[in-house]
């Protein structure tokens, strides 16, 4: 019984490690300090349109056909809720650098806890998934991607879409797993546009 004890605290500490190197990547980007992306379209393209949106808080009207806004811009749907554009400053250069990197390191927090979701359902032990989510959400080309908001805000959600399609067609819980997948497409496609 304590071998036991004292492999599930070995595997409670490798993954509670694993959570703090993530915190210890990205954290350092949430103060003013750094910056993932302090230029290029942060600045000049998705920190107007932002800022545009933050000062008309209203919900754009739909086209119900095509669930675009009717003032549709490829680079952002305005009423996707995690991109936080009510509650962070986007109107000026060094407030726009420092909220987009928050909404980045927020949805690369989603992603490492999407990759652990496919990790339990694959039956992997918590020390396993925790370290599979680690490098998946710290790999150079998951920083790549977090350099674009938009983009990232579309990727994040797609580890639970997976982990759902796992729960249908290998688990055999077609409930949970229908409803993870749905959930995560959706919330996908509406982290970014299609043109992303």
């Amino acid at each position: 019984m304590s071998e036991f004890r004292s492999a599930r605290l070995v595997n409670g500490l490798i993954a509670l490690g694993c959570v703090l190197l993530f915190a210890l990547v990205y954290g350092r980007y949430l103060p003013w300090d750094y910056a993932i992306a302090p230029q290029g379209d942060t600045i000049r393209l998705t920190g107007p349109i932002f800022c545009d949106i933050s000062r008309h808080p209203l919900l754009p009207l739909l086209d119900w056909t095509t669930f675009e806004a009717i003032y549709y811009s490829p680079h952002i749907v305005s009423y996707y809720p995690l991109l936080l554009t009510y509650f962070l400053d986007f109107c000026d250069p060094t407030s726009a650098a420092n909220a987009q990197d928050i909404v980045s390191v927020l949805h690369l927090a989603i992603f490492f806890t999407g990759c652990m979701t496919i990790g339990r359902v694959a039956r992997l032990s918590w020390r396993d998934t925790a370290i599979f989510s680690l490098f998946a959400s710290v790999s150079v080309c998951t920083l790549a991607l977090a350099v674009f908001p938009t983009i990232m805000a579309s990727a994040a959600w797609f580890p639970f879409a997976v982990a759902g399609l796992l729960y249908v067609l290998v688990v055999d819980k077609p409930l949970a797993g229908v409803l993870l997948l749905v959930s995560g497409s959706v919330l996908m496609l509406a982290g970014g546009p299609g043109t992303n």
